[in-house]
């Protein structure tokens, strides 16, 4: 059943449509390019969760041996276990698949902003801001 979410989730949602569509939605008042900056901030931290899950679940399989490759805390180890254990494995595998769905969003929402901001003389790949303001993205509901 997780493999056919996985499957239907990459074949069937738009996921390009609504990149587009949320990236006409972002007004950045300064800076366009804080825009990929946030994006690719998001993914990197969207990135770190679906790592945590990937590394864990291999416990709950073989609760008696240890994962060499754990990056979670005791604490942690044991919350995704029992969250697999009540899911019966497929709450684990619909996290990787949404969060999968997500970076692949992320990605086209970068390559929309590269596409649309082609007057700029710097690649988006290049740009990094450690520090985004909150107060310079606004969302606009209008559109």
């Amino acid at each position: 059943m997780a493999k056919d979410f996985a499957a239907l989730s990459e074949k069937a949602f738009p996921v390009r449509q609504i990149a587009e569509f949320i990236c006409n939605r972002m007004i950045w008042q300064d800076d366009p390019r804080e825009c990929c900056t946030f994006i690719e901030h998001t993914r990197l931290f969207i990135k770190e969760l679906l790592d945590i899950i990937n590394n864990e679940h291999s416990g709950t399989m073989f609760p008696n041996q240890p994962n060499p490759n754990t990056i979670a805390t005791p604490v942690m180890q044991h919350g995704l276990a029992h969250f697999s254990l009540l899911t019966h494995g497929f709450g684990p595998l619909a996290f990787v698949t949404v969060f999968d769905t997500l970076i692949t969003m992320l990605d086209e929402m970068l390559k929309y902003c590269d596409r649309n901001e082609q007057h700029l003389n710097i690649p988006l790949s290049e740009i990094s801001v450690t520090h985004i303001p909150s107060s310079r993205f606004t969302y606009n509901s209008n559109m």
